[in-house]
């Protein structure tokens, strides 16, 4: 989902990530993120290897505003290639077979770059906020766009320092479906890919200054399922971390 200016707000719902550290709802909108009351007492979750439980405290989603399709939206031609043994696991069914079970419909569409959506600011070395009720959805084609679903998120480091590690986690479980994660430059070249066939994914890429767009996307361009996406960035080289 590499793509050029004009990202659009994330208007989400999301929870303060990061090793134990405590849940956090944070309201994102027109740009701006504000803090909502919360439970500072609501314990977080390392959903590393582990199920998806739904973290948010309010749902955004249905409160959003239906978004203006009077533009033309394309969709970012990416196939991040499959890597590693195929998933041979029990597949059960997400149940996102139409956009109306999808739970971010209102976010769409974000498949390009110019509609990308702003990932929540980044302060390098520290927990992030973690974007949670997110989907690669429907089955089929995004009625929206004409192509499968693809999730773009717009980075920008273009007044931070000039050199990072920029680090995308994905948690979801991949007997309800195979997604795969990448990072992109400015342009949309590919940095860093994760295209294995397990649960969770990772990518993690040295930036510089500028724009960096973080990449969604079923597996094969066929895949669904819900997930959760988890962006940071480090002062210090970093590795994904292994399960």
């Amino acid at each position: 989902m590499g793509r050029l200016g004009g990202a659009r707000a994330l208007v989400a719902t999301v929870a303060l990530a990061g090793c134990h550290s405590g849940g956090l709802d944070i309201t994102c909108s027109s740009k701006q993120c504000s803090q909502a009351p919360a439970d500072l007492a609501q314990s977080s979750l390392d959903l590393r290897g582990g199920s998806l439980p739904d973290l948010a405290g309010v749902d955004l989603a249905g409160e959003l505003p239906s978004p203006d399709l009077a533009g033309v939206f394309g969709s970012l031609n990416l196939t991040i290639p499959k890597t590693g043994a195929p998933f041979s696991g029990t597949m059960t069914d997400p149940g996102l077979n139409d956009a109306s079970q999808c739970p971010d419909v209102n976010l769409e569409p974000d498949d390009d770059l110019v509609s990308a959506l702003n990932a929540p600011a980044l302060t390098p070395d520290q927990a992030n906020a973690k974007i949670i009720k997110l989907a690669i959805c429907p089955t089929g084609n995004n009625p929206l766009t004409g192509h499968h679903d693809i999730d773009v998120f717009k980075v920008d480091n273009s007044t931070g320092p000039s050199s990072l590690t920029l680090q995308a986690e994905i948690f979801y479980d991949i007997s309800m479906g195979d997604l795969d994660v990448a990072i992109l430059d400015g342009s949309g070249n590919v940095l860093s890919e994760d295209g294995t066939a397990v649960t969770n994914g990772c990518a993690a890429a040295a930036i510089g200054s500028g724009v960096f767009y973080v990449v969604v996307v079923g597996a094969n361009n066929l895949g669904v399922n819900n997930y959760q996406l988890l962006i940071r960035s480090f002062t210090t080289p970093q590795t994904c971390p292994t399960t």
